[in-house]
């Protein structure tokens, strides 16, 4: 694997880093590093436990008020050996991580706008709030396809921004310009009915 290429694009100094940071691990926190627990709750003792116990390479933030968030985030973080993936779904705006960030709307409700515009704004609201809550990485954006049935199917339904595969590509690509600029990570998430 040559870490000096995409997706990796490591210097020397980088490089280092990954070799000595591998070669410095347990069999444990390697097992660890697979796994991806959940955050519903600020509770030091919890968080605690669960880093000395598991060791995770990522948290998936469940919704939380923004200081019980932040807390969680920075508590795992501080501890860890390796920097963590924290994980949101943001795919409808920040009230995916912070219980009372604005939500903007489902996709489907984004793509009832017919301005692409919106989804740009999207992609804006998911990553500054994400950004501000300590997220790195998003379950966004949702890329729903129904290419099987004669009748849409009512989970694509709500999830798709576009029915059209070439609507599909420009809307997400404006939403992941938007959430890459403001520094997380996305994940694409799609289904097929």
């Amino acid at each position: 694997m040559n870490l000096r290429e995409k997706p990796f694009n490591l210097n020397d100094e980088g490089i280092k880093w990954v070799q000595d940071t591998l070669c410095g691990m347990t069999q444990d926190e390697k097992i660890g590093q697979l796994f991806c627990m959940v955050a519903y709750t600020d509770d030091e003792d919890f968080l605690k436990k669960m880093q000395n116990d598991i060791r995770p390479g990522g948290l998936m933030c469940r919704p939380m008020p923004l200081t019980e968030t932040v807390a969680s985030v920075n508590l795992l973080q501080k501890s860890a050996k390796i920097p963590m993936l924290i994980a949101a779904n943001l795919e409808s705006g920040g009230n995916g991580a912070v219980a009372e960030a604005t939500k903007i709307g489902s996709p489907l409700q984004v793509a009832a706008t017919d301005d692409m515009g919106m989804a740009a704004k999207l992609g804006t609201a998911c990553g500054e709030v994400g950004a501000a809550a300590g997220i790195n990485w998003t379950f966004a954006p949702i890329i729903d396809l129904d290419l099987i049935s004669e009748t849409p199917s009512p989970i694509p339904a709500l999830l798709a921004l576009k029915w059209k595969p070439l609507g599909i590509w420009a809307w997400h690509i404006l939403m992941l310009c938007r959430i890459r600029v403001l520094r997380l990570l996305p994940s694409i998430s799609q289904a097929m009915a």
